[in-house]
């Protein structure tokens, strides 16, 4: 191998592994913790439709 072609692999594997760090930087800046309210938490189950829920799991008043 030449010189040139021996610099060019090592540009291009450092190229590739900077680009994988980006890219999980950015992935881990991107994502957003998830904030759960124990108060909306509570008040969704009280008022979750369960009987839909009921209708699909059993099948019953599903269009035909």
């Amino acid at each position: 191998m030449t010189s040139f072609e021996i610099a060019l692999s090592v540009g291009s594997v450092a190229a590739a592994a900077l680009s994988i760090g980006y890219m999980a930087h950015l992935l881990r800046a991107s994502v957003q913790p998830v904030r759960v309210s124990k108060d909306r938490l509570d008040r969704f189950v009280q008022n979750a439709p369960y009987h839909r829920l009921d209708k699909r799991l059993t099948g019953r008043g599903l269009p035909k």
